[in-house]
């Protein structure tokens, strides 16, 4: 995300007002998803909609629209100095919520998840480590804005049906994803882009 003055700007990414992942009933964001290799194209819709309660507390539903389809719901909250995903079923949560960013994200900043992530029936073991790696200036929407860069290095699966990622993430102040890519490693590995094309700031 991206700074208006190059000092100023990166000061005021850093400070504590600064979402990075802004979590309210009505936002929405649209990304182009594109696959490499064979340039599979899609439009990714993401909307935010109204708390719910799960173990207890507030969770905000995040819904995941590709080309005009749900395809998954996944449920947000605030714990522990991070945003969350606490559920990816209403009904279900998480054994381990899983750490997505840090509320107030700074250079150098490492956490990790080791836990599961149902995959149709079953549990599927799902472990990662994440880092902030500092702060980029991106053009979002046509304005620059000083972005957090964090990047994820992933485990899905067990045995000899593991897959390993590797994805770079960039977060705008008051917007939240702006830009991910992710690598699949391995010789038939791919690269999918996701870049946000329009924001809608709800209620």
């Amino acid at each position: 995300m991206i700074a208006w003055v190059a000092a100023a700007c990166l000061a005021a990414a850093q400070t504590p007002s600064a979402e990075y992942f802004p979590l309210r009933p009505g936002l929405k964001w649209e990304y182009d998803v594109v696959a490499d290799p064979g340039l599979l194209a899609v439009r990714q819709t993401l909307v935010c909609g109204e708390p719910v309660t799960i173990r207890g507390a507030e969770a905000i539903p995040m819904q995941s629209i590709l080309d005009g389809k749900v395809a998954q719901t996944s449920y947000y909250a605030k714990q522990n100095g991070f945003y969350t995903i606490v559920a990816l079923e209403e009904t279900t949560p998480l054994g381990r919520p899983i750490p997505v960013l840090p509320i107030e994200p700074k250079r150098g900043a490492s956490w990790e998840y080791d836990g599961g992530v149902p995959v149709l029936t079953e549990l599927t073991p799902f472990r990662f480590k994440a880092r902030v790696e500092g702060f980029e200036e991106l053009d979002v929407l046509g304005q620059k804005r000083s972005c957090v860069k964090v990047r994820f290095d992933a485990t899905t699966g067990r045995e000899v049906a593991v897959m390993q990622t590797v994805s770079t993430e960039w977060y705008a102040p008051g917007i939240g994803l702006v830009k991910k890519v992710q690598e699949v490693k391995g010789k038939n590995g791919t690269k999918v882009t996701m870049e946000l094309v329009s924001f809608e700031g709800g209620k």
